[in-house]
């Protein structure tokens, strides 16, 4: 998770990583930046 005053908190900022389905089966998770509110 990473501090960001442009974003709500707990909303993706960014995908590091792109996850895959294959017929509805989960290959791999998406690998994603979340963000947070300033503290």
């Amino acid at each position: 998770m990473q501090e960001s005053a442009d974003h709500e908190p707990n909303t993706v900022m960014a995908v590091m990583q792109k996850g895959y389905q294959i017929n509805g089966r989960l290959l791999r998770p998406a690998m994603v930046m979340v963000s947070r509110a300033p503290s």
